[in-house]
């Protein structure tokens, strides 16, 4: 799907596929942490470099990302998009509805 971004291990072995959406959020909530370089995201959350350079780029023209001399950080917009997503995923489970 057009949507899905693969997953790649450190060997280049997929291990599944999660559609953008969730990739989007993982990394925001891997930037809510604090100020992060593309290599450090790329490994931790098992996107490929290249992709996850793309998804970066787009979400920076969004502002909920912005680049300085430390890598990437996440933007007030981008940490309330952030918390909205988390809400909504609560919710859903109230209901029992799996995301």
């Amino acid at each position: 799907m057009a949507n899905e971004i693969p997953i790649i291990s450190r060997y280049g072995a997929r291990r599944g596929r999660r559609d953008r959406i969730e990739a989007v959020m993982q990394i925001l909530e891997h930037l809510s942490t604090g100020c992060s370089r593309p290599t450090r995201i790329s490994l931790e959350l098992g996107i490929s470099y290249n992709r996850l350079t793309q998804v970066l780029r787009s979400l920076e023209e969004l502002g909920l990302v912005r680049k300085d001399d430390c890598g990437y950080y996440v933007t007030r917009n981008g940490l309330m998009l952030l918390d909205a997503y988390r809400r909504f995923r609560m919710s859903l489970e109230v209901y029992g509805i799996k995301p």
